[in-house]
């Protein structure tokens, strides 16, 4: 069976429009994940893809904590 390589929601998201006409330094990327009992979890950037999100140009990254969001500015 063949299961094709999976990368991170953010990645993902960000392939499908990275050759658009699109001044990344203006996007933030959201973050949201939950358990299944429905409470929010932490969904901070891993290190690959904070340094794709930086590459792109985006500086605002908002993301689910296990106690609410955060939100961080990358330089």
């Amino acid at each position: 069976m063949y299961l094709p390589p999976k990368v991170h929601s953010e990645i993902a998201a960000l392939n499908k429009i990275r050759y658009l006409d699109i001044d990344f330094s203006q996007v933030h990327v959201y973050v949201y994940r939950e358990t299944r009992d429905g409470k929010k979890a932490m969904a901070r950037p891993c290190p690959a893809c904070r340094k794709y999100i930086q590459q792109l140009g985006i500086k605002k990254i908002h993301y689910t904590t296990d106690c609410g969001f955060a939100h961080e500015v990358i330089e």
